[in-house]
């Protein structure tokens, strides 16, 4: 599932502050840094297909699986159906 805006903070402090009610007993889980050109909000490396090579095909995804870019299809993006 991917965000529908980001929040941006200039000091960690202030989202730890944030969000601090919204954590379960897990706490916060640190990722790592996304792939170059994938999705800051998601957590599988999955980018906007075309965008490597400069014609981004805004809506549609692709994911890395077994070292191949594969087309992803959302489940529970309306926008995103296969076609």
């Amino acid at each position: 599932m991917f965000c529908s805006f980001d929040y941006f903070y200039t000091a960690l402090g202030d989202a730890l502050e944030d969000w601090e009610e919204e954590l379960d007993e897990q706490g916060w889980i640190e990722i790592e840094e996304p792939l170059p050109g994938c999705q800051h909000d998601a957590f599988l490396p999955i980018r906007i297909k075309g965008r490597e090579s400069g014609n981004p095909q805004w809506g549609q995804f692709e994911i890395l699986q077994d070292g191949e870019w594969k087309a992803y299809y959302p489940a529970n993006n309306e926008t995103c159906k296969r076609g």
